[in-house]
Protein backbone atom coordinates (compact mmCIF):
# COMPACT_ATOMS: atom_id res chain seq x y z
CA UNK A 1 0.00 0.00 0.00
CA UNK A 2 1.49 3.33 -1.02
CA UNK A 3 0.33 6.75 0.10
CA UNK A 4 0.39 9.57 -2.40
CA UNK A 5 1.52 12.70 -0.49
CA UNK A 6 1.28 15.43 -3.05
CA UNK A 7 1.62 18.90 -1.57
CA UNK A 8 -0.56 21.60 -3.10
CA UNK A 9 1.56 24.73 -2.77
CA UNK A 10 -1.31 26.94 -3.98
CA UNK A 11 -3.22 26.19 -0.77
CA UNK A 12 -0.28 26.88 1.57
CA UNK A 13 0.53 30.50 0.71
CA UNK A 14 -2.16 33.19 0.66
CA UNK A 15 -2.41 35.40 -2.42
CA UNK A 16 -0.20 38.48 -2.58
CA UNK A 17 -1.62 41.48 -0.72
CA UNK A 18 -0.70 44.98 -1.90
CA UNK A 19 -1.32 48.14 0.13
CA UNK A 20 -0.77 51.72 -1.04
CA UNK A 21 -1.03 54.67 1.34
CA UNK A 22 -0.55 58.38 0.86
CA UNK A 23 -1.52 61.66 2.34
CA UNK A 24 -0.65 65.21 3.21
CA UNK A 25 -0.73 67.22 6.43
CA UNK A 26 -1.26 70.98 6.35
CA UNK A 27 -0.67 73.42 9.20
CA UNK A 28 -3.60 75.78 9.73
CA UNK A 29 -4.17 79.07 11.49
CA UNK A 30 -0.58 80.29 11.71
CA UNK A 31 -0.62 82.71 14.62
CA UNK A 32 2.41 84.11 16.44
CA UNK A 33 0.58 84.37 19.76
CA UNK A 34 -0.91 80.88 19.62
CA UNK A 35 0.96 78.07 21.35
CA UNK A 36 -1.37 75.41 19.88
CA UNK A 37 -0.70 73.82 16.49
CA UNK A 38 -3.66 73.02 14.25
CA UNK A 39 -3.51 70.64 11.30
CA UNK A 40 -5.74 69.39 8.53
CA UNK A 41 -4.78 66.12 6.85
CA UNK A 42 -6.07 64.25 3.83
CA UNK A 43 -5.23 60.56 3.36
CA UNK A 44 -5.97 57.69 0.98
CA UNK A 45 -5.52 53.95 1.44
CA UNK A 46 -5.91 51.32 -1.27
CA UNK A 47 -5.50 47.59 -0.72
CA UNK A 48 -6.05 44.57 -2.90
CA UNK A 49 -5.76 40.81 -2.47
CA UNK A 50 -7.16 37.93 -4.54
CA UNK A 51 -9.61 40.09 -6.48
CA UNK A 52 -10.78 42.03 -3.41
CA UNK A 53 -10.28 45.80 -3.64
CA UNK A 54 -10.81 48.40 -0.91
CA UNK A 55 -10.37 52.16 -1.08
CA UNK A 56 -10.44 54.48 1.96
CA UNK A 57 -10.51 58.27 1.79
CA UNK A 58 -10.34 60.34 4.94
CA UNK A 59 -9.64 63.63 6.57
CA UNK A 60 -8.55 64.53 10.08
CA UNK A 61 -8.51 67.83 11.94
CA UNK A 62 -5.99 68.07 14.77
CA UNK A 63 -5.67 70.71 17.44
CA UNK A 64 -2.94 69.39 19.65
CA UNK A 65 -3.39 67.21 21.59
CA UNK A 66 -6.85 66.24 20.16
CA UNK A 67 -8.00 65.02 16.76
CA UNK A 68 -11.26 64.20 15.00
CA UNK A 69 -11.68 62.54 11.64
CA UNK A 70 -14.13 61.36 9.02
CA UNK A 71 -13.39 58.53 6.59
CA UNK A 72 -15.23 56.76 3.77
CA UNK A 73 -14.56 53.11 2.95
CA UNK A 74 -15.64 51.49 -0.26
CA UNK A 75 -14.94 49.37 -3.28
CA UNK A 76 -13.09 51.40 -5.92
CA UNK A 77 -15.25 50.29 -8.82
CA UNK A 78 -12.71 48.33 -10.86
CA UNK A 79 -15.43 46.46 -12.74
CA UNK A 80 -18.46 48.43 -11.55
CA UNK A 81 -19.36 51.76 -9.97
CA UNK A 82 -17.81 52.99 -6.71
CA UNK A 83 -19.60 51.47 -3.73
CA UNK A 84 -19.38 53.16 -0.31
CA UNK A 85 -19.92 50.57 2.42
CA UNK A 86 -18.81 52.34 5.62
CA UNK A 87 -18.52 55.74 7.23
CA UNK A 88 -15.79 55.92 9.88
CA UNK A 89 -15.81 58.46 12.73
CA UNK A 90 -12.55 58.97 14.61
CA UNK A 91 -11.57 60.76 17.82
CA UNK A 92 -8.15 60.70 19.42
CA UNK A 93 -5.61 62.33 21.64
CA UNK A 94 -1.84 62.55 21.92
CA UNK A 95 0.12 62.15 25.13
CA UNK A 96 3.84 62.84 24.71
CA UNK A 97 4.68 60.61 21.72
CA UNK A 98 1.73 58.21 22.17
CA UNK A 99 -1.31 58.53 19.91
CA UNK A 100 -4.55 56.99 21.20
CA UNK A 101 -7.48 56.76 18.76
CA UNK A 102 -11.01 55.43 18.91
CA UNK A 103 -12.96 54.87 15.71
CA UNK A 104 -16.44 53.63 14.98
CA UNK A 105 -17.30 52.16 11.58
CA UNK A 106 -20.92 52.79 10.61
CA UNK A 107 -21.75 50.08 8.12
CA UNK A 108 -23.78 51.41 5.19
CA UNK A 109 -24.37 48.05 3.50
CA UNK A 110 -26.87 45.29 4.28
CA UNK A 111 -24.52 44.03 7.02
CA UNK A 112 -25.57 46.88 9.34
CA UNK A 113 -28.42 44.88 10.84
CA UNK A 114 -26.08 41.91 11.40
CA UNK A 115 -23.02 43.77 12.71
CA UNK A 116 -24.22 47.08 14.14
CA UNK A 117 -20.92 48.65 13.09
CA UNK A 118 -17.44 48.09 14.47
CA UNK A 119 -15.40 49.67 17.26
CA UNK A 120 -11.62 50.04 17.14
CA UNK A 121 -9.07 51.39 19.61
CA UNK A 122 -5.51 51.99 18.46
CA UNK A 123 -2.33 52.91 20.28
CA UNK A 124 0.63 54.24 18.29
CA UNK A 125 4.04 55.55 19.19
CA UNK A 126 5.57 58.43 17.24
CA UNK A 127 9.36 58.14 16.93
CA UNK A 128 11.29 61.40 16.92
CA UNK A 129 14.24 61.13 14.52
CA UNK A 130 15.18 64.81 14.63
CA UNK A 131 17.83 64.33 17.31
CA UNK A 132 18.50 66.16 20.53
CA UNK A 133 19.91 69.38 19.00
CA UNK A 134 17.25 69.67 16.30
CA UNK A 135 14.21 70.23 18.51
CA UNK A 136 11.36 72.25 17.12
CA UNK A 137 11.29 75.68 18.70
CA UNK A 138 8.00 77.37 19.50
CA UNK A 139 7.75 81.08 19.13
CA UNK A 140 6.63 82.73 22.35
CA UNK A 141 4.34 85.74 22.49
CA UNK A 142 6.17 89.04 22.35
CA UNK A 143 6.30 90.86 25.69
CA UNK A 144 4.20 93.97 25.97
CA UNK A 145 6.29 97.11 26.62
CA UNK A 146 5.65 99.05 29.80
CA UNK A 147 5.83 102.86 29.93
Amino acid sequence: MTLNKQVAFDNIYPPLKMVFYGGAKFKLFENVRSQVDRYFSLSVLYKTQAGFHQFDLGTNFEREPYRIGLWLRGSPGINESFNINALVLLVGTTYKDFLINYSYDITLSRLLSATGGAHEVSLSYRFDFRGINNKRKRMAALPCPSF
